[in-house]
C-alpha cells in the first residue's frame, strides 16, 4: 500500500487486516511504503513481487 500518512495508514490498514483474520480465518501480508520509498524500491525483488502478485483492496 502507498501513502504519504504512512503511520496513519499502516495504523487503519492493520486494525482492518487483524479483523479480517478474526472474522475470516485470512491472513494477509501488508507493506505501507511513502510513494517516495515505493520509487526508490521500484526495479527490486520485492516490489517486482508485490506487483505480480499483489491485490488491490478498495
Amino acid at each position: 500500500m502507498i501513502s504519504r500518512r504512512k503511520m496513519e495508514t499502516k495504523d487503519k490498514v492493520m486494525e482492518e487486516v487483524g479483523q479480517m483474520l478474526l472474522d475470516e480465518g485470512v491472513y494477509f501480508s501488508v507493506k505501507v511504503i511513502s510513494p517516495e520509498d515505493y520509487q526508490k524500491l521500484k526495479g527490486t525483488y520485492f516490489i517486482s513481487q508485490i506487483e505480480d502478485e499483489g491485490v488491490v483492496l478498495e
